[in-house]
């Protein structure tokens, strides 16, 4: 009879739902317990170390080859600049359990070390991904150089540390500032711990990735004592290749900066702009889009078009694609001015990009639109805009003016003196 009843709740959609929920819940408590742990800023346990050279340290996520392209590589060539006015430099790894690096490239000649081990006193590779329970050798001569955000907050701790432990009172690091970081989140926990990483005005130098990404942070109520910025340079190959692109034929080709797995990058919208584009262009057939950037399924955008993927090319690949593509997709929610775009634009690309907060890239590039909005219709109407400009055989203008001719860290002899007080 209780069989009976119990079968008969069950047969019941509501019941039965309710049942399986407060089952699965119930065993997800009994069998994965609540972790509010966040990995990122998992501390350090400091120590004391009797390295008495000055040394400069950088916090980077990793430094493996297969990581090591954009914001990485930016921050390397910053810490190249400034590491040779210092007699001892050493990279911890944050993220990385191993560190694999290729012969010849970046530090492969340095000394590859964890957090088992006594403080090197060369120049040396700390790989710090597993860190629980393990120990960081700090000596008082150690100044610091952090990057992403979860980097800066432990170079605080670590500040806070060597002032306890020495007396280094008013020591500053350097933050080097490549993006808005609190926007790669939700308003969140993540959201509010990047946040606070930008208040400590007396202790932190931050070196900005462009004047835009700056005034953004002025502009918004950030207080800094003092402050660097850097402009991009455009790559020295991209630019020798750009010269010769005039004499290659563009083709009916959108090129688009396609990263499914960054949010600021509106992969979302993208796709439906596409969408919204080959349906309300007559002559979307005609076209090839294809995705640059990060691997992803092709997606079928209606009327016989598709996204083809392209994942992540090669220098040769990438400059064969900007010399071909006669119109360009992309997007970034953020201050930063992102490289792709105005990189598309040199190559005489028509692209559309976005806006944002003080970011207007239409003003720096005549090849750059911004749609009149972040819909999909509206983006698809810019790119409508652009295709047919390119039907009408309108001229393309290459560009050598979007990018910095300056040496890149012009400011390193002042910032290392900033640093050491002196």
């Amino acid at each position: 009879m209780i069989n009976f009843i119990v079968k008969k709740l069950l047969s019941n959609r509501v019941v039965y739902r309710i049942a399986k929920n407060a089952y699965e819940s119930n065993k997800a408590s009994t069998c994965n317990p609540a972790n509010y742990d966040i990995p990122e800023i998992t501390p350090f346990n400091f120590v004391k170390s009797n390295v008495d050279a000055r040394r400069i340290n950088l916090f980077v996520p990793a430094l493996s080859e297969k990581h090591v392209f954009g914001g990485i590589a930016t921050a390397l060539r910053f810490f190249e600049a400034i590491r040779h006015d210092f007699p001892l430099a050493r990279i911890i790894v944050t993220d990385e359990v191993s560190v694999e690096l290729k012969a010849g490239q970046f530090y492969s000649d340095w000394q590859l070390t964890d957090l088992s081990g006594a403080d090197c006193a060369e120049n040396c590779i700390v790989v710090a991904g597993n860190r629980s329970g393990a120990s960081l050798n700090v000596a008082e001569n150690d100044y610091f150089v952090s990057t992403a955000w979860w980097t800066a907050y432990n170079t605080f701790k670590a500040l806070a540390w060597q002032s306890a432990m020495f007396g280094t009172q008013g020591r500053k690091s350097i933050y080097f500032i490549q993006d808005y970081e609190p926007g790669f989140y939700a308003w969140s926990s993540r959201f509010a711990l990047a946040d606070s990483t930008y208040a400590h005005a007396e202790q932190t130098i931050p070196v900005f990735n462009t004047a835009l990404l700056k005034d953004f942070f002025i502009n918004s109520g950030y207080v800094f004592n003092e402050h660097y910025f850097f402009e991009p340079r455009i790559n020295p190959v991209l630019s020798a290749a750009c010269e010769q692109a005039a004499s290659v034929d563009k083709d009916r080709k959108i090129l688009v900066y396609g990263r499914p797995g960054v949010e600021r990058n509106l992969f979302n919208i993208v796709v439906l702009a596409l969408r919204a584009w080959a349906q309300a262009y007559d002559k979307a057939e005609q076209w090839t889009i294809v995705s640059a950037g990060e691997s992803h399924a092709d997606i079928e955008l209606g009327r016989g078009v598709k996204l083809e993927s392209l994942g992540k090319l090669t220098l040769d690949q990438y400059i064969h694609q900007l010399s071909t593509s006669s119109v360009g997709l992309s997007l970034m929610l953020s201050p930063h001015p992102s490289y792709p775009p105005l990189e598309m634009a040199s190559f005489g690309i028509r692209v559309v990009s976005n806006g944002y907060a003080n970011k207007k890239l239409s003003a720096r590039s005549k090849n750059i639109i911004e749609p009149a909005n972040f819909t999909p219709e509206s983006i698809a109407e810019s790119l409508i805009k652009l295709c047919e400009e390119h039907e009408n055989a309108s001229t393309v203008i290459y560009e050598d003016n979007l990018f910095s001719k300056e040496t890149e860290f012009s400011f390193a002899k002042n910032i290392v003196q900033n640093i050491l007080g002196e």
